[in-house]
């Protein structure tokens, strides 16, 4: 018997114990939604809220005071045009990929100590993942602010322009109200991707348990699910319960700050034994 196949012979006696011979577990360490990343991605996303807000102010402000409509109108479309740097976005974007895929990786790690006894290297090899995420934020971002560009515009047009700038100004909180979306898909994205890696095809679904959770996801909590077989959302309405069709994972629905906790089994603890080696 190889040193490998004796150490998988006892952690399972072990483990069989400490899970009362159940042939599937959850962690016992649950893992939680990065709040640390959202806000510093929030106040990346702040700064050009702001600005985006001062320039439609500042065209308010001087067609109030009777300056042509039309040149107040272009110049405020004109420095939302030039709003966003994006280079400099990207390496922040990059930042927080980065700081989301630490968080979520070190919490795997000590779940899978906490767990079954088993220490495993850091984890690499998310370039790809961070990479993707980072330019579709970077994009997501400079096409709100393209829409909020469009709306300025269309107040050349509207009977009263003050009216739709005011309009236009309400919709700037948008651009930081994406965050938690977008962090929260990315969390999803790179949990997926760790848990595939050790061949965890399975997951309980764990609500913050809070009174900020809705419905849905409170009654989805402590269930187990198939990565392959995302349940779908629902909410409530006085006529009853409604689905809306899109098919979620945690992190993956609006607003949501749900995690997936891995089911462990003895098939898993072998492949983890097995690819600790090659970490």
């Amino acid at each position: 018997m190889t040193r490998e196949e004796r150490e998988e012979q006892s952690l399972a006696v072990k483990i069989r114990s400490k899970h009362k011979n159940e042939d599937e577990f959850p962690a016992l360490l649950a893992t939680v939604y990065p709040e640390s990343a959202e806000r510093e991605y929030k106040r990346i996303l702040g700064r050009y809220e702001k600005k985006a807000a001062a320039i439609i102010r500042r065209c308010m402000r001087e067609i109030s005071r009777g300056r042509n409509k039309k040149a107040a109108i272009k110049r405020a479309r004109s420095a939302l045009d030039k709003l966003v740097d994006r280079k400099s976005l990207e390496a922040e974007t990059a930042k927080i990929a980065t700081m989301v895929t630490g968080i979520e990786e070190r919490q795997f790690r000590r779940s899978v100590k906490k767990t079954v006894d088993i220490s495993i290297p850091k984890l690499e090899g998310f370039e790809e993942e961070e990479n993707t995420w980072s330019a579709g934020a970077v994009a997501a971002t400079v096409l709100m602010i393209r829409e909020l560009s469009k709306s300025v515009g269309k107040a050349q047009k509207a009977p009263v322009a003050l009216d739709e700038l005011e309009k236009t100004l309400r919709q700037t909180h948008r651009i930081t109200g994406a965050a938690r979306d977008r962090v929260g898909n990315f969390v999803s994205t790179i949990t997926m991707n760790i848990f595939r890696r050790f061949g965890i095809g399975k997951y309980e679904w764990r609500s913050r348990r809070d009174n900020r959770v809705r419905e849905c996801h409170a009654w989805l909590d402590g269930q187990v699910f198939k990565w392959s077989e995302p349940p779908e959302m629902w909410y409530r309405t006085l006529a009853g319960i409604v689905y809306t069709g899109r098919h979620c994972h945690p992190g993956q629905d609006y607003n949501c700050r749900c995690n997936a906790i891995p089911l462990f089994s003895l098939e898993t603890i072998r492949k983890i034994i097995k690819l600790r080696g090659r970490l």
